[in-house]
């Protein structure tokens, strides 16, 4: 199973290793992919990243947000909070498969 992308940033190409990746942010058609080193912004829609990283380490929480499962820290108050410090919301739409994430994964 394929571990990495490539995405195009202005005029270089990034390999992206699944393994790097904390957050993703959406806007109209590009996507700001968050990494331990770097963040890069390439033109590609939330629904065809979402189509390429593997399902169960990937999480869409909010129309213009993804997240990796191994980077949340905690979930409360209609936030999901990340090991970078920071937090984003969790939409009404992604709202019933975060909690079925959780509950599969609850002790």
């Amino acid at each position: 199973m394929q571990q990495h992308f490539f995405i195009k940033d202005r005029s270089t190409v990034y390999k992206i290793n699944f393994s790097d990746i904390s957050l993703i942010e959406g806007t109209l058609n590009y996507c700001k992919i968050h990494t331990r080193q770097h963040s890069f912004t390439t033109l590609v829609t939330m629904k065809k990243i979402m189509e390429a990283l593997p399902g169960d380490e990937f999480i869409r929480v909010h129309k213009s947000y993804i997240v990796a499962v191994q980077h949340i820290s905690k979930i409360s108050r209609g936030q999901v909070h990340l090991n970078t410090e920071r937090f984003v919301p969790i939409g009404d739409t992604f709202r019933q498969g975060l909690d079925s994430m959780v509950t599969k994964s609850l002790l």
